[in-house]
């Protein structure tokens, strides 16, 4: 009898062992949820897009509103106003607030200012916030979306070109834009990773 009890305690798995077996199945599940939430996050939160049209890299003609992003090029978009506010310098997609005349609904541009700055004419440009003068020409007239002295509202935003080489809308002719109507963000350009072009 001794020895049976003895077999079948030499038989039971350390304990040390059956711990150790726990906190991996543990760590498993654990990980398996981690890779979950973050498949649910990416999903939610960012998507791809191309931009209509190809990019020339002979032609000279300048034929988007913004630098950084061309003809042709795949980007990865972030979804703003689900996880963050716009930022100052952010390349983003937002929704025109009065789309008429054929007027695109979606459009592009770049944070130029952000609510409470002010926007002061410094002919044939403007600044914002007392930064540099931007690169663009100020709009003047009695249609003009932004005046000399505004302070920019609470919830919206400055959001402008690069450059005006393209006839394009921005803030200088419907004024600032609420923060609802800015959805996405351009987190990266793709374009030279897919071999589009060369992204500087």
């Amino acid at each position: 009898m001794a020895l049976i009890a003895q077999q079948r305690k030499d038989s039971e798995p350390d304990p040390r062992v059956k711990g150790f077996k726990r906190w991996v199945k543990r760590l498993r599940v654990a990980l398996a949820l981690v890779l979950v939430l973050l498949a649910v996050y990416v999903l939610l939160s960012y998507s791809v897009f191309t931009v209509p049209g190809t990019f020339d890299p002979e032609s000279k003609r300048i034929t988007s509103p913004i630098n950084d992003v061309q003809q042709g090029d795949t980007l990865l978009l972030l979804k703003l106003n689900l996880w963050r506010e716009p930022r100052l310098g952010d390349i983003v997609f937002y929704e025109h607030p009065d789309p008429r005349d054929d007027a695109p609904e979606t459009l592009l541009g770049r944070i130029a200012g952000l609510p409470g700055e002010k926007v002061t004419a410094q002919l044939p440009t403007f600044s914002v916030g007392g930064r540099e003068p931007l690169g663009i020409g100020w709009v003047m007239g009695a249609q003009a979306g932004i005046k000399d002295g505004d302070v920019i509202p609470d919830g919206h935003y400055l959001i402008v070109t690069d450059n005006d080489a393209v006839a394009y809308g921005d803030s200088r002719d419907f004024g600032y834009v609420p923060q609802e109507k800015i959805t996405q963000r351009v987190a990266l350009n793709l374009a030279g990773v897919f071999g589009q072009r060369k992204v500087e």
